[in-house]
């Protein structure tokens, strides 16, 4: 006499159940999942040398899989470190183009140059400052009316301060 396994009965009754009614299946899924969350967790802390014996198991079973995985992030590292290094040369290029107009300006304007240095370190715009044209936007930006006074500013927002200059080019190409 054959000996009844209850675990292959129910595991062949599950399949069955689940190709005649796929959509009840899924809700009683959903609602399992629902009424048992955090289930795997609390099995999990109970039951650790279990999984690690499993996760082993599996690892010595798996290897080849573990090694493409690997293989791929190793990929990915060093597509990033490639991008990084660009990105830093790049940046070098940059700074030392901006030096560069940063030196033919101070050639071609001393005055505003010196006139701007000093008021950049010696004149400080106050955190949550006012523009003092418009009075809706932050003050960003010294403005000089006049280079020969570095320490005569208007503390104005970056679009008043775009009208003023401006302003005052049109001033000049018409003197």
């Amino acid at each position: 006499m054959e000996r009844y396994n209850k675990k292959e009965y129910n595991r062949e009754y599950s399949k069955e159940y689940r190709k005649k009614y796929p959509l009840k299946c899924k809700r009683i899924q959903k609602k399992w999942r629902e009424k048992n969350k955090g289930y795997g967790k609390i099995w999990r802390t109970k039951n650790r040398k279990k999984c690690r014996q499993y996760s082993l198991k599996w690892n010595r079973n798996n290897q080849d899989k573990i090694n493409e995985y690997r293989n791929r992030t190793k990929v990915r590292e060093r597509l990033r470190i490639i991008d990084k290094q660009n990105y830093y040369k790049h940046r070098k290029e940059k700074i030392e183009k901006k030096q560069i107009r940063t030196k033919e300006f101070r050639k071609k304007y001393p005055e505003r140059a010196k006139a701007q240095n000093q008021a950049k370190y010696k004149i400080k715009i106050p955190k949550g400052k006012k523009c003092q044209i418009c009075e809706k936007r932050l003050a960003k930006v010294r403005h000089h009316e006049d280079y020969s006074k570095p320490l005569e500013v208007i503390l104005c927002c970056k679009i008043c301060h775009y009208q003023l200059d401006l302003q005052r080019q049109a001033r000049e190409n018409g003197n």
